[in-house]
């Protein structure tokens, strides 16, 4: 079996074969990721922010007497704090955030369907080259076989010159065009290879 028949499936295995592989595809998907999280980030902006703290202070608080008296305090706590101006001034940025999710998802989803539209074709028109190789080949069968005939007949002087000329070009004009279809087929083999992302 030629290389360029090795490649067997339907359109929907090359379809998914494409959404793992497709480098700009990829992308799109991290966008759309990297807008989610920004629209996380804004809206952390309206939640209250708690904070641990510990602290250790030692002074010399009594500086006025001759003997060294010295004060150490241990400080821990909870600090509760919320930003009433976020009220005002995340909304905007929430709302802009959103639409960034918005448009990376389309943006994943025009992407998408460009890989679909490119697989499509290129699978057509890998089968369409398989197709016209097999058409070909029997059409060189043909052209062989009826050189033959001609050769036969040119022998046994039942045929003229140019008809067992005629026959050769005939069968030689046949095979060009095989070989042709092949090497479409091969490039429509590699052009379905590289809308998948396998190249």
């Amino acid at each position: 079996m030629p290389e360029f028949e090795a490649l067997d499936g339907v359109y929907d295995d090359y379809v998914a074969i494409a959404s793992g592989l497709e480098p700009g595809l990829q992308i799109a998907r991290f966008r759309t990721m990297a807008a989610g999280h920004d629209l996380k980030m804004e809206k952390s902006e309206l939640l209250p922010h708690l904070s641990l703290y510990a602290a250790n202070t030692l002074a010399r608080p009594v500086s006025r007497t001759l003997a060294d008296m010295y004060n150490n305090n241990w400080n821990v706590g909870l600090s509760l704090s919320y930003s009433i101006s976020s009220l005002y001034h995340s909304k905007n940025r929430i709302r802009a955030a959103k639409m960034n999710i918005l448009l990376s998802r389309n943006a994943e989803e025009q992407k998408m369907q460009s890989i679909r539209m490119e697989i499509k074709n290129a699978f057509l028109r890998h089968r369409e080259a398989l197709e016209k190789v097999k058409a070909l080949e029997l059409s060189v069968r043909q052209a062989h076989e009826n050189y033959r005939i001609m050769h036969n007949r040119y022998m046994n002087q039942l045929a003229i010159l140019t008809d067992l000329l005629d026959a050769d070009n005939i069968r030689l004009n046949a095979e060009l065009q095989l070989t042709n279809a092949r090497t479409s087929a091969v490039y429509a083999y590699y052009q379905l290879r590289k809308a998948c992302g396998r190249l």
